[in-house]
């Protein structure tokens, strides 16, 4: 009677986490179509745009720009800044 009490339980058990995973992976699996629509959504706007190659050269060389900007101001800070004094006791 006990074995099959157990029986029972693990078979409720199992099926539990079948309902569970199915769940689980259906969720996932509409995420995914979710974010894969969007994206493809996303490409079909920005290939219909007709200054989009234009656009991204200019974005591109302002990142440049902006970087060697960067890059030369923390050269300057660098020269500009006074030497720790060191204190001996």
């Amino acid at each position: 009677m006990e074995l099959i009490f157990l029986v029972g339980l693990v078979v409720a058990v199992v099926w539990s986490a079948s309902i569970v995973w199915k769940m689980y992976a259906r969720e996932q699996r509409s995420e995914k179509a979710t974010k894969k629509a969007t994206l493809e959504q996303a490409w079909h706007i920005v290939l219909a745009d007709p200054h989009y190659e234009q656009r991204r050269q200019y974005e591109e060389h302002k990142h440049k720009v902006e970087a060697q900007l960067r890059k030369e101001a923390e050269e300057v800070s660098k020269r500009s800044a006074p030497p720790i004094p060191l204190r001996l006791r």
